[in-house]
């Protein structure tokens, strides 16, 4: 009798573990199959997109943000550009201008974002500035938007509440994201007292509190890629 029933007590813990492993590789399955599901739609709705039209929206965007700068008093007029840059070239850049009666007095060039085509003219990636001096990063906030508002294209994904789905997630974000810099350098200054102004205007940075010069990570950029990497 013992025995029976150590027979039915055993089939039946091997019933349980059988039907969790079934909902654990139904979950995985699941997810799997849901992530992968979403890397070909964005792949697909990457490449639909107009490079002219991206470009000229995202300029559009920019200038709606707070480093659009534009002063005019008297004899002293500061204009911002978003176009491709002199210093930085293929990257449309965002400039700013300092003209003194009628003479350029002032510049800084920070570069914003290049798109990269594929051979046909396609959308492939955007290079675009995910470090600079404003701490809010308006430039990498603003093109995540537009890309999420106007084409429906997350850059990336947050981490599930298990392991499972953030797994899951890395691979999306993996997939269209480079995890390192893809480039770093200096944003182009002529003249550090104009700079020193535009820090104040746009980020609210009192260079004073760095002492009598401007700290060099002031200065420096760094660029991500978001795309079709691979």
């Amino acid at each position: 009798m013992q025995v029976k029933v150590n027979k039915k007590v055993f089939k039946m813990i091997i019933a349980v573990i059988i039907i969790i492993a079934i909902i654990v590789v139904g979950g995985f399955t699941s997810q799997l199959i849901t992530t992968n599901i979403k890397i070909k739609e964005t792949k697909e709705k990457l490449s639909q997109i107009d490079v002219k039209e991206l470009e000229s929206k995202l300029i559009g965007k920019l200038k709606d943000t707070k480093l659009y700068v534009e002063i005019d008093e008297g004899n002293i007029f500061v204009d911002t550009m978003f176009n491709e840059g002199i210093t930085f070239k293929d990257y449309i850049t965002l400039s700013y201008l300092c003209i003194k009666n009628g003479n350029p007095i002032g510049v800084v060039e920070i570069p914003c974002f290049r798109i990269i085509s594929d051979s046909n003219g396609n959308f492939k990636s955007i290079e675009y500035t995910e470090y600079y001096f404003d701490s809010d990063n308006t430039i990498e906030k603003t093109i995540r938007n537009v890309f999420k508002d106007e084409y429906g294209i997350e850059f990336s994904m947050s981490w599930g509440w298990n392991e499972f789905n953030g797994n899951f997630n890395r691979k999306y974000n993996e997939t269209f994201n480079v995890d390192k810099s893809t480039k770093k350098g200096t944003i182009y200054i002529y003249d550090d007292n104009f700079f020193i102004g535009i820090l104040q205007k746009v980020a609210g940075i009192n260079v004073f509190e760095y002492g009598d010069r401007i700290d060099k990570e002031l200065k420096e950029y760094r660029t991500t890629t978001f795309g079709i990497i691979y």
